[in-house]
């Protein structure tokens, strides 16, 4: 029996559909259910899909929009076309259906015998209350679905869901984050256009099958391109943006030039300032709140911690792939970091130069923002360069062959006359250290697109290159963090 908390998702607070039935069950089945879904998730891991990265260990929103971003900038790059489309399930968790998870569990994932005994008593029989305010409603049986706010619930929907890639074309990509299922194709020729087509009609088909529903009217289409174009028996034509329409079950999908991600909005032109946008005038009205309601905290410590937790986290989700690279955006969301520390330091009559406001950084042990988002693309980057992430290095970025490595030393050979004297052979064994760096990678695809030049692969193997080689070989991404940081503020206080 579960107490249910409705939590407000979006929209209007009056409307029942726009609220998350959470619910509040026993703390001590909790742990029981902790220990087999760890059981549960050891016998099924092998199966599942990689396409999934909702509620699984090693994957986040981070892991799933690497690849689908650096996806959709090689487009761009390529002058491609690509046509994303978001499906939005109604009511997901609540949807699964009891008589199919079980057989999925047994035929698909091959749990039987006790496990599976215990899976079909913890599905039968349960009730559950609203309880709002101290009143409760009546009791109801729960005939369908998985709790919200459970341990096992998640990850039962996972595995009901994951025979659902399946139902795309081979040169149709897809992802899901739980019940955030999106699809995504190069559309080159009309036929490609109606491959994706097919590849909709094959997913509702799936739904039907499996007694889920989408919602069309919240199913999106997003077009990325730099121009309205369609290529056509070897020929370039201009068509109208609203040609290419999708349906779902005869409900034309409605065409959007911007769609939020897993919290990100990514736009037709995979120009992240819009989103930039937003987070600057939610973090300033967040910062705003702390002001006030924390007037009575004058421990600086405290004041950090609340700072960490409920503004600059908002910068730090994804960033990797919306981070700016513009230096007017960067200094207005580094605005915000100025304001904070004002107000961490009690110092809001104060007037910062860079030289205060840096010291001020290092004393609290804050990277500038500018930093901050450096040192997290050369993280996420040092595990996947070391095969300790789910993400992999694309195949267009390759270790450096014998002749770049020539092609880099060559200005070294004739050393420019600022490297002359003692402190120029240091900077020119540095430079001739870092450019024999064994680790160093080369890009294979000329970037034209600003898209591309800014995506997180790109732009990050750049970074990596002209790191000192002793902390790109750390050992751990602990010790190279550590190092990492170091470096970064060594340069900070000392450019030159």
């Amino acid at each position: 029996m579960a107490n249910i908390v409705p939590v407000h998702k979006k929209g209007a607070k009056d409307s029942v559909e726009n609220y998350r039935p959470i619910s509040l069950t026993s703390l001590v089945m909790k742990i029981f259910e902790k220990v087999i879904r760890d059981e549960l998730l050891a016998k099924c891991e092998s199966k599942l899909n990689e396409f999934q990265h909702g509620f699984l260990p090693s994957k986040s929103c981070t892991t799933q929009m690497i690849p689908f971003a650096d996806s959709l900038s090689i487009s761009l790059n390529d002058r491609v076309r690509c046509d994303v489309v978001y499906f939005d399930f109604s009511k997901a968790f609540d949807s699964v259906n009891h008589d199919i998870i079980l057989w999925k569990l047994k035929h698909q994932f091959k749990i039987d015998g006790r496990l599976l005994k215990f899976f079909v008593n913890y599905l039968q029989h349960r009730f559950q209350r609203v309880v709002i305010n101290g009143e409760m409603s009546s009791l109801k049986p729960v005939t369908s679905g998985v709790p919200q706010g459970s341990i096992l619930g998640p990850l039962f929907f996972v595995l009901f869901i994951n025979d659902m890639t399946a139902c795309v074309s081979e040169g149709t990509h897809i992802a899901l984050y739980a019940d955030d299922t999106k699809i995504w194709r190069n559309i080159q020729t009309w036929q490609d256009h109606l491959t994706l087509q097919n590849d909709i009609n094959q997913l509702y088909e799936w739904s039907v099958a499996n007694k889920m529903i989408f919602h069309p009217k919240k199913c999106k289409v997003l077009t990325v391109t730099v121009e309205q174009t369609l290529h056509c028996d070897g020929e370039w034509k201009l068509f109208p943006f609203q040609a290419f329409y999708y349906q779902l079950n005869d409900t034309e999908l409605e065409m959007v030039k911007s769609e939020t991600d897993l919290g990100v909005t990514v736009t037709s032109t995979l120009n992240y300032n819009e989103h930039s946008l937003k987070l600057y005038s939610k973090a300033s009205s967040r910062l705003g709140l702390l002001r006030r309601a924390l007037h009575f905290v004058s421990d600086q410590k405290q004041k950090r911690a609340f700072y960490l937790a409920i503004v600059r986290s908002l910068f730090e989700h994804c960033s990797v792939v919306w981070r700016p690279t513009a230096e007017t955006t960067i200094n207005k969301l580094e605005n915000i970091q100025r304001r904070a520390i004002k107000w961490i330091l009690s110092e809001e009559g104060h007037h910062y130069n860079d030289l205060e406001y840096t010291k001020r950084l290092k004393d609290l042990d804050l990277l500038p923002l500018s930093k901050k988002f450096e040192y997290t693309d050369l993280s996420v980057f040092y595990r996947i360069y070391h095969n300790l992430s789910v993400n992999k290095l694309p195949v267009y970025l390759q270790p450096l062959d014998e002749e770049d490595t020539l092609s880099r030393l060559r200005p070294v050979i004739n050393p420019p006359t600022h490297m002359t004297g003692q402190d120029g052979i240091h900077k020119l064994s540095s430079m001739r250290a870092n450019q024999l760096d064994k680790l160093s990678l080369k890009c294979s695809i000329q970037a034209s697109s600003p898209a591309f030049k800014s995506s997180f692969f790109f732009r990050t193997h750049l970074l990596w290159n002209v790191l000192p080689l002793g902390i790109k070989e750390a050992s751990t991404p602990g010790e190279f963090e550590s190092k990492l940081k170091h470096h970064m503020w060594d340069v900070i206080l000392d450019p030159h």
